[in-house]
């Protein structure tokens, strides 16, 4: 290699792509833009906006992509639709008499669930209420049996 071609790969560069603090030898560019944290990138999805810093990438597609296929937001409630995220906003606004059908059922169902847990303890307040009246006589006969127990001791 001539020592021209040596010098010039010997030389300091800084990375091309705003923000990204590298500097280095030429020579080490191309490896450098392998993991440049600022290069532009393809959304792995392909949704085609744009090229994404590299560094945001993981961010995009987890928040972002109108590409990647989400859940309803009203999953919790039944709603089993799967749809890009750019589908979101129609499925909401063409699904709200179904999603609210939901909603209501899972009100009547925490409701019924309700009903059942002030009955249980409705029963367990009536029954420690008779299990501290029985303690009060059980107290109150082991305090008379002892009272007797002393008083044949002392005769």
């Amino acid at each position: 290699m001539p020592l021209c071609h040596r010098s010039i790969l010997d030389l300091i560069v800084k990375c091309s792509y705003s923000e990204c603090p590298w500097t280095g030898e030429l020579r080490a560019v191309e490896e450098h833009l392998d993991v440049c944290r600022k290069f532009p990138v393809q959304c792995t999805n392909k949704c085609c906006l744009k090229d994404i810093p590299r560094e945001k990438l993981e961010v995009h597609v987890r928040d972002e992509c109108p590409a990647i296929e989400v859940q309803c937001e009203y999953k919790n409630l039944g709603c089993e639709a799967v749809f890009p995220r750019s589908n979101a906003k129609s499925h909401s606004e063409s699904q709200v008499k179904s999603h609210l059908n939901l909603a209501l059922r899972g009100l009547e169902t925490t409701q019924d669930g309700l009903e059942t847990t002030q009955h249980q303890v409705r029963a367990l307040v009536s029954l420690v209420q008779e299990q501290s009246q029985e303690m009060g006589r059980l107290m109150s006969k082991v305090q008379e049996q002892s009272e007797t127990d002393r008083e044949d001791e002392h005769d």
